[in-house]
């Protein structure tokens, strides 16, 4: 019996030292390469493996994900085979265009999964055939198609939209406020008692939104818990245009005087004054614009408040070098809209200045590498007085105010009923 129980004993201890050795404890080691290439929707880079650890390697490969500080094993993985020790190269695709990505070299064995240094890359920018909106949500009140103010915060994850609005408790058309939460999908709105004209352009600063409108200046916080603070500032505007460039805000065109139409101003935050930068070649009004690598982009419109042509001309300013670049859109628009995505701008037009009911919808996207236009294809009507009427974006995602202002209209209050609709670019 008791020489049964020591072999029994001598053949547990075999049996366990036999596992012992079938368990690898020791992870690879590994280093991450150099980014090699770049696309719109693909990364290539490189690892390195140094170390298989204490067995054999399973799989080597590359990951990407889009936050610093995130799970490796959520992001998007290519694998290059079991490997062996040394130096290998992959491709990632399937990648989304214009996207900062944080790749790493990964190796794995039975203890699991190494990861090498992390390379930050961002994929450039892509143009799509066509894109689709959606409705994000419906919006309602008035004068949704003159000239309002529309701009996205990526740090507030927020919409905001500026117009001229009846405040219903006096019954004085206000300059008003909204902000739409993207996170939690809620709308707030906040009134300024100023009266002024219809046209109102917004910047947001430091998070902070700011309307310049056609003859006031008002800085509101960005949750509109309170008043804002309103300077006149001293110029009749009105369809005016703006952008912004290191935390500073452009103003151009729009005067309604019918003097001062080309004028580029800067407007002095600190001093509540403007600074002259520039004259436009040709006078402009309801012309969008964007800043793009120290440059202002300046699409289409027509020269005075009214009475004028539509064009088809771009203008470019170069702030570095004070001087003026002039291209051609594929036809002229009475209206222009503009958001910028990375180094593209996308377009949103009206062909036809007659009236509300025949806008004709022209859509594009002008990319600044090299100075070209396309044509995009969208889903949204233009029938009747369907139309886009504002443009922004927020990372990879534009969003249009869209409506018909002669027949979506609520027939006692005539308040509009339109909708801010989204669409992703790839």
């Amino acid at each position: 019996m008791l020489m049964n129980k020591r072999c029994s004993l001598i053949l547990l201890a075999l049996v366990l030292f036999a596992c012992s050795k079938e368990v690898s404890v020791v992870l690879p080691e590994v280093t991450t390469g150099t980014i090699t290439n770049v696309t719109a929707f693909s990364i290539s880079a490189g690892g390195t493996v140094t170390s298989s650890g204490d067995s054999e390697l399973l799989e080597v490969g590359l990951v990407a994900y889009e936050q610093v500080g995130g799970d490796p094993a959520q992001g998007v993985v290519v694998r290059a085979g079991l490997g062996d020790i040394g130096s290998f190269t992959a491709e990632l695709t399937g990648l989304r265009s214009n996207t900062a990505y944080y790749v790493q070299a990964f190796a794995t064995n039975k203890a699991g999964t190494a990861y090498g240094e992390i390379m930050p890359a961002r994929t450039s920018v892509a143009i799509p055939a066509n894109l689709e909106f959606q409705e994000l949500t419906p919006i309602t009140g008035y004068n949704f198609h003159q000239a309002i103010g529309f701009e996205g915060s990526p740090e507030l994850q927020s919409l905001f939209l500026a117009n001229r609005q009846i405040d219903t408790t006096v019954g004085i058309q206000y300059e008003h406020l909204f902000r739409y939460d993207l996170l939690n999908n809620s709308m707030a709105e906040l009134y300024n008692p100023i009266v002024d004209y219809i046209s109102k352009e917004l910047q947001i600063i430091n998070t902070q939104p700011i309307v310049i409108g056609s003859q006031y200046v008002s800085t509101y916080e960005f949750d509109l818990a309170g008043p804002p603070v309103v300077v006149a500032h001293t110029l009749r505007l009105s369809r005016h245009g703006s952008a912004q460039m290191n935390g500073e805000i452009y103003v151009y065109g729009g005067d309604l005087n019918g003097v001062d139409s080309d004028k580029i101003r800067k407007w002095n935050v600190a001093t509540n004054t403007w600074e002259y930068v520039a004259s436009l070649p040709t006078p402009k009004s309801y012309a969008g614009g964007e800043i793009v690598k120290g440059k202002l982009y300046v699409f289409g419109g027509q020269q005075e408040f009214s009475g004028t042509l539509q064009e088809d001309i771009i203008y470019v300013y170069s702030f570095a070098d004070d001087t003026f670049a002039t291209y051609y859109l594929p036809t002229a628009l009475y209206r222009t809209y503009t958001a910028k995505v990375g180094e593209l701008i996308y377009l949103a037009g009206h062909i036809n200045p007659t009236g509300f009911d025949n806008t004709d919808l022209f859509f594009g996207v002008f990319d600044t590498r090299d100075n070209t236009f396309t044509e995009i294809n969208i889903n949204l009507s233009d029938a009747e007085a369907n139309s886009i009427w504002a443009m922004t974006a927020i990372g990879n995602n534009l969003y249009v105010v869209y409506g018909d202002p002669v027949n979506d209209v609520e027939e006692l209050s005539q308040r509009q009923l339109f909708s801010i609709q989204k669409a992703e670019i790839p």
